[in-house]
């Protein structure tokens, strides 16, 4: 008998061993694949951090937003970027209307006011709603585009100023932001009441017990 020392040279195959029968599949068969190697496809788009923000309007909601325009034109486009981005327009037509929609107890966090206006105008509006002293994030949206301009919306109380023509992306995003500054200061309020709250049961326990500061 011959032994075969090459390991890499292999045994000739026994005359008598019949060649394995060749497997063959039928059109469209698919080969399984392992379990161990499946794994689930993450989708692109709801992994993507590129999304524009425009059109993720779910994380809000349908959030209540006044709107203060007098022009008609203007309001139905901006009405329709609103209910777009999937928020819940209140129309003002005026500055009286708009303020009587911000000293409501339920009054929306975020205004979208024109300067020119009516009754009233945005810079007044903008002014009461700061003695007010409400969570009230305002953006004023004018044609009004003027440095001068700008800085005396700002210094009325003003949080953001975008001017006209706008783009609706824009002015989403900026609204966006206004709702990002609302929750935080609402939270920062809760904190301040709580910590309040824990203080004066501090110094009730105090009087009690004559536990020094």
């Amino acid at each position: 008998m011959k032994i075969n020392l090459n390991p890499f040279q292999p045994s000739p195959a026994k005359p008598d061993s019949p060649p394995p029968p060749r497997r063959t599949f039928a059109s469209g068969y698919m080969i399984p694949m392992p379990q161990h190697w499946e794994m689930p496809l993450a989708n692109p788009v709801a992994t993507s951090k590129s999304q524009p923000l425009a059109n993720s309007p779910a994380r809000f909601g349908a959030t209540p937003i006044l709107m203060a325009e007098d022009n008609e034109n203007s309001t139905i486009i901006l009405k329709a970027t609103l209910e777009k981005a999937g928020y819940a327009p209140l129309i003002a037509r005026d500055g009286l209307e708009a303020m009587a929609a911000l000293r409501r107890p339920d009054a929306p966090n975020i205004a979208v006011l024109d300067w020119k206006m009516p009754g009233m105008d945005g810079l007044d509006v903008c002014r009461r709603v700061r003695d007010l002293n409400k969570v009230v994030y305002v953006i004023f949206l004018t044609a009004l585009a003027t440095t001068d301009n700008l800085v005396e919306a700002l210094e009325a109380g003003a949080d953001d100023y975008l001017t006209k023509p706008f783009k609706s992306a824009e002015l989403i995003a900026r609204i966006h932001v206004g709702l990002r500054v609302v929750h935080l200061q609402n939270a920062l309020g809760n904190h301040v009441k709580e910590l309040e709250k824990a203080l004066i049961e501090i110094k009730v326990l105090r009087g009690q017990f004559s536990i020094p500061l």
